[in-house]
C-alpha cells in the first residue's frame, strides 16, 4: 500500500565518490531512499549504504536502463518518487520546495514534475558563460508510473505534467573521478556556493568523498 510521501531512489555503478553528497542533500527531507547497486559494483557502496540504514538491492545491467530503475521502482512505498542521480545534488530550498510541492493536496492530480538541471562541465566544456549547461528534466513523479527506453529512458507516459523552472538540480557530470581535474571541479564547486551563499549566508556545499581524500581527511 502506497502512503503520502516521498522517496528518494536511483542506480549506481562504482560511484560511492558523488553518491555520498547526493544522499547528503535529500536525506533530511525525503521519507525513505533505495538504492539499486549494480552487481558489478567493488567500490564499498553496498558497506556504505548498509552503515549508513540506507536500503538497497541488487540488480544485474542487462543493457537495459529502464530495467535498472525500474528494479528499485518496484521497491518504492510512497506516492512520490524522486530522482536523486549519484552524481546530483540538490540545495536545501529546492529539496524543501519539492517537499511542500508533494504534500500538498491540491497537486494530488499530477504525475510528474519537471525542474531545471544545470549542469557543470569541467571548463573547457562549460557555454559561454563558463558556468553550466541548463537543461529540463523530470525530477519527480507519481511511484506507479515506469520507465521506458533501454538508453535516454523516461519514466511515464503522464498525462499531467507541471514545470518548475525556480527549482534545480544541480549535475556535475561524475567527473570527481578524475584526480586531474579537481582544481577544475573545486572552481565550479566555487561558483555554486557563490550563488548559494547569495540567499543563505551559512551554506556550504559538501565536498565529494574523493575530495576529502586528497586532503587526507578520509582514508584513501
Amino acid at each position: 500500500m502506497h502512503k503520502l510521501g516521498i522517496t528518494a531512489f536511483t542506480i549506481t555503478y562504482n560511484a560511492l565518490y558523488c553518491l555520498h553528497n547526493a544522499l547528503a542533500s535529500v536525506r533530511d527531507h525525503v521519507d525513505d531512499i533505495w538504492i539499486g547497486v549494480d552487481s558489478r559494483t567493488k567500490d564499498g557502496t553496498r558497506a556504505y549504504l548498509t552503515e549508513q540504514g540506507i536500503k538497497w538491492k541488487e540488480f544485474v545491467f542487462q543493457d537495459d536502463f529502464s530495467a535498472a530503475w525500474n528494479t528499485v521502482l518496484d521497491e518504492v512505498n510512497g506516492d512520490w518518487a524522486l530522482v536523486i542521480p549519484s552524481d546530483e545534488v540538490y540545495l536545501p530550498i529546492h529539496i524543501q520546495m519539492l517537499r511542500a510541492f508533494a504534500l500538498d493536496p491540491s497537486n494530488i492530480n499530477v504525475d510528474a514534475v519537471y525542474t531545471s538541471r544545470r549542469t557543470w562541465y569541467d571548463l573547457d566544456m562549460a557555454n559561454e558563460k563558463k558556468e553550466c549547461w541548463p537543461d529540463t528534466q523530470v525530477t519527480m513523479f507519481k511511484s506507479h508510473f515506469r520507465y521506458h527506453g533501454f538508453v535516454h529512458e523516461s519514466p511515464g507516459p503522464f498525462t499531467k505534467v507541471v514545470h518548475k523552472p525556480d527549482i534545480e538540480r544541480q549535475h556535475f557530470n561524475a567527473a570527481y573521478s578524475d584526480v586531474k581535474k579537481q582544481p577544475q571541479i573545486d572552481e565550479l564547486y566555487a561558483r555554486l556556493e557563490v550563488k548559494q551563499k547569495k540567499v543563505d549566508p551559512d551554506f556550504v556545499l559538501p565536498r565529494p568523498l574523493e575530495y576529502y581524500r586528497q586532503l587526507g581527511i578520509l582514508d584513501k
